[in-house]
């Protein structure tokens, strides 16, 4: 699941909580997207151009099962979500969004409790983010399924 900053994504009911108290990092090396129709997509990987470890905004959210009895520590499910924005030039002809890519000298704001979770930080997140995305390397990878698994995954097609 994704979540798109709104000009007024913190006046959500569904984000105003997280964004005020339960603010994440989501760690990945990078993220695919697919190109083209039906039947004849092209996966591509958007990675850091140096191989490092990339930063996504995000938020999480405790969700009780109501099935379940109130003493049963198992009741509670952790939800998450990536915070995205409308896709940075060098990506809009992928897809439309891109996550919101935190440089690392945000991380820390953007975890730190004692910071207002407003939409002052999600714009200055966003806004931060346009930098993040727009160096970010882009290769065509090889078509996969869902059961498929493991560093081919992420090999560019050569030529």
């Amino acid at each position: 699941m994704s979540a798109r900053p709104l000009p007024a994504m913190a006046d959500k009911t569904t984000w105003r909580k997280p964004l005020q108290s339960h603010r994440a990092i989501v760690l990945a090396r990078g993220f695919f997207e697919w190109t083209g129709e039906r039947g004849s997509k092209t996966p591509w990987f958007m990675s850091h151009p140096d191989g490092n470890p990339m930063g996504f905004a995000g938020l999480y959210s405790w969700w009780p099962d109501p099935s379940r009895d109130k003493d049963d520590p198992e009741r509670w499910t952790l939800t998450a979500t990536i915070v995205t924005s409308d896709a940075v030039r060098t990506l809009a002809g992928i897809h439309d969004r891109n996550p919101v890519i935190l440089p690392e000298h945000m991380w820390l704001q953007w975890i730190d409790p004692s910071v207002l979770g407003d939409q002052a930080l999600v714009d200055e997140a966003v806004h931060a983010g346009v930098a993040e995305a727009e160096q970010l390397r882009i290769d065509q990878v090889r078509t996969f399924g869902t059961k498929d698994d493991g560093p081919q995954l992420l090999q560019p097609v050569s030529g």
